[in-house]
C-alpha cells in the first residue's frame, strides 16, 4: 500500500540512490585505479620493449664496428704486404739489371783489350788509383 504512493516511491528510490551512490563512488574509483595501474604496465611494457629494440641495435652496430675494423686490418695487412713485395721485386730488378750492365761493361772491357792489349795496363792502373781491386 505504501509502494503504491508516488511520493513514497520517489522518497524510498532517492535514499537507494544516497546509499548506493557511495558504493558506486569507490567502485568507479577502483575501477580508475585498476586502469591507471593496466595503463602504467602497458606503458612499461612498450617502455621496455623499446629499451630492448634499442640494446639489439646496438649489439649490432658494435659487431658491425668490430667486424668493419677486422676487415681494416686484413686490408691494411694486404696492403704492407703487396707493398713489401713490390718493393722487393723493384730491388730485385735493379740488381739483376745492375748485374747484367756490370757483366756486359766487363765483356766489353775484354774484347777491348784484346784489340788493344795497351789498353789493359792502363786499366788496371786506373782500378788501383780507384781501388776498384
Amino acid at each position: 500500500m505504501m509502494a503504491s504512493d508516488p511520493k513514497l516511491k520517489a522518497e524510498m528510490d532517492l535514499q537507494e540512490k544516497l546509499l548506493l551512490l557511495p558504493t558506486q563512488r569507490s567502485v568507479h574509483i577502483a575501477n580508475l585505479r585498476s586502469l591507471s595501474l593496466y595503463q602504467c604496465s602497458i606503458l612499461l611494457t612498450v617502455s621496455f620493449l623499446a629499451l630492448e629494440h634499442l640494446r639489439k641495435k646496438i649489439e649490432l652496430s658494435t659487431e658491425w664496428i668490430h667486424a668493419a675494423k677486422l676487415r681494416e686490418d686484413e686490408a691494411r695487412k694486404a696492403f704492407e704486404a703487396a707493398s713489401k713485395s713490390l718493393c722487393e721485386d723493384l730491388n730485385r730488378l735493379v740488381q739483376e739489371s745492375s748485374n747484367t750492365q756490370y757483366a756486359r761493361l766487363e765483356e766489353l772491357k775484354r774484347r777491348l783489350e784484346v784489340l788493344n792489349p795497351n789498353l789493359l795496363l792502363f786499366s788496371k792502373s786506373m782500378n788501383r788509383r780507384l781501388n776498384l781491386y
